[in-house]
């Protein structure tokens, strides 16, 4: 799977990890797994890596339909809980915006996307400045 999943209790944080291309049937069952594990709470912020990825697969039609299946999935989310995505590539940095357009009414989630990890942390309330630091939680 193109996706790894890193869940960081002590920061109240999910990490997803895309790579290569990504589709949103690889999204929902990562992010499913993610809400569906011991350690998640109502108010666990996400970040979402797409910085290894070489396209994201999904087109206006299929993310919309995404938003709408992560509706059903994030039921139990507190709202205003923040979601941020890294997205330094042009084509998943674009692909980003347009399901944070679609999910700003829909999801319970305050999402913001950047180009930058130090962004997209400090968006999170976050004191590290990469995410290799924030890892360093997990060991």
């Amino acid at each position: 799977m193109p996706v790894d999943l890193v869940i960081l209790p002590q920061a109240s944080l999910g990490y997803l990890r895309f790579r290569r291309v990504v589709t949103p049937v690889e999204y929902i069952a990562c992010i499913r797994r993610l809400l569906d594990a011991p350690e998640m709470s109502p108010e666990t912020k996400i970040l979402a890596d797409l910085s290894r990825v070489e396209d994201v697969a999904a087109d206006f039609k299929q993310l919309l339909t995404l938003v709408m299946v992560k509706a059903r999935l994030s039921a139990k989310v507190a709202p205003g809980t923040a979601y941020a995505f890294i997205a330094p590539d042009d084509g998943a940095f674009d692909a980003c915006r347009m399901f944070e357009q679609i999910a700003e009414t829909t999801l319970p989630y305050r999402i913001n996307v950047s180009r930058r990890e130090a962004e997209a942390l400090r968006f999170l309330g976050r004191p590290e400045r990469t995410v290799a630091d924030l890892l360093r939680l997990a060991d």
